[in-house]
């Protein structure tokens, strides 16, 4: 995987998150000349693997394995029609590495079930131009619904807004996650991270805990030790209001309100 600059490594959905079915529709994380570690520990910046993937997540990056990577995104395409068409498997979670970009450099890791959640109502922000105006920054959406709530970066922020506001939601921001950054994790409602992808610890780990989650925010630079952020061009400080929505990773500034819709059953790791 960092081999050179034409090589690299990935992790594979067979099923999009966001669109899960029946039919194969490729999605995930990858990046150049890393290793697997690096992708799935969320501390490097990943590049989606199918040019829709970019377009819906509006990520801000130019990069998709499908666009630069034709010959390894084909393989991968053949992979996973192999393992559901031929085999019968369920929806499969793939790690990949390549050595280069021609197909029999491609190497598959390991590959294992995802399972999908059924279909489900949630709640989605309301459409709206103060919406649209509030909107400063997109991430990948993976886990949870729409969620306002009060910004926080430490455990000590946590303490105090919960003393002033026992039942209002907090949400996390951060560089990335480690695992020391599990209790902070439990103890919020929300996490918006500027690293990571999709199949990163952060993302996983927000799932598993029922957590509204957004990774890869790239617009978001956390400054932990002045326990400030930057968004685009906004600073926000601890206590002010964001809005994150689980469902397509947008970020809001403020509150907003919500309305119930329908989505479809997502992958899960």
């Amino acid at each position: 995987g960092n081999l050179g600059a034409r090589s690299g490594s990935g992790v594979l959905l067979t099923t999009d998150p966001l669109r899960a079915g029946d039919s194969r529709d490729l999605s995930g994380d990858f990046t150049v000349q890393s290793q697997g570690d690096d992708v799935v520990g969320g501390l490097v910046t990943t590049f989606p693997i199918t040019e829709r993937q970019r377009q819906r997540e509006a990520r801000g990056v130019e990069a998709s394995l499908e666009k630069d990577f034709p010959a390894i995104h084909a393989a991968l395409v053949d992979v996973a029609d192999t393992l559901l068409g031929e085999h019968g498997l369920n929806h499969q979670e793939i790690e990949f590495t390549f050595e280069s970009d021609r197909a029999e450099d491609l190497y598959l890791l390991q590959a294992r079930d995802t399972v999908v959640a059924p279909n489900a109502v949630v709640t989605a922000f309301t459409p709206s131009d103060e919406l649209e105006r509030r909107r400063v920054a997109a991430g990948i959406g993976v886990s949870g619904v729409a969620l306002s709530g009060r910004l926080v970066h430490t455990a000590e922020d946590i303490a105090r807004q919960r003393a002033r506001d026992p039942d209002g939601a907090l949400i996390l921001v951060r560089p990335d996650t480690v695992p020391d950054d599990i209790a902070l994790v439990l103890a919020c409602d929300g996490l918006l991270t500027a690293l990571g992808g999709a199949t990163s610890p952060a993302a996983v780990a927000a799932k598993r805990l029922g957590k509204t989650c957004v990774v890869g925010c790239r617009e978001l630079d956390v400054d932990e030790r002045r326990r400030r952020s930057r968004i685009a061009s906004h600073v926000l400080e601890t206590g002010d209001l964001v809005s994150i929505s689980g469902l397509d990773g947008t970020v809001y500034l403020g509150a907003h309100p919500v309305e119930l819709v329908g989505v479809r059953g997502r992958a899960q790791q």
